[in-house]
């Protein structure tokens, strides 16, 4: 949770976002707890035997008419600004 939270903090700043740590770890928890509102997923990267965590995506499950069943949305996806462009 607090790489999680940190990911987080850089995508408020970089949106120019208020960013309310007990509300944004009350939502995460919530999700985590129950996920069949939706996922949270750390974007890793193998590094020297060891995993960095650069970002993360945040899935959010809901239903369609239109295409009859359940569908995720992406709620948020960040990427460390230094892991940008890198192909």
């Amino acid at each position: 949770m607090p790489r999680l939270l940190e990911l987080s903090k850089q995508l408020h700043d970089h949106e120019a976002l208020s960013f309310d740590v007990a509300h944004v770890t009350s939502a995460f928890n919530f999700l985590i707890a129950h996920p069949a509102h939706g996922d949270v997923f750390l974007i890793e990267l193998d590094k020297s035997e060891e995993q960095e965590a650069i970002g993360f995506v945040v899935l959010c499950y809901s239903f369609s008419i239109e295409l009859g069943g359940r569908i995720a949305v992406i709620d948020q996806i960040y990427l460390s600004h230094d892991w940008r462009r890198q192909g």
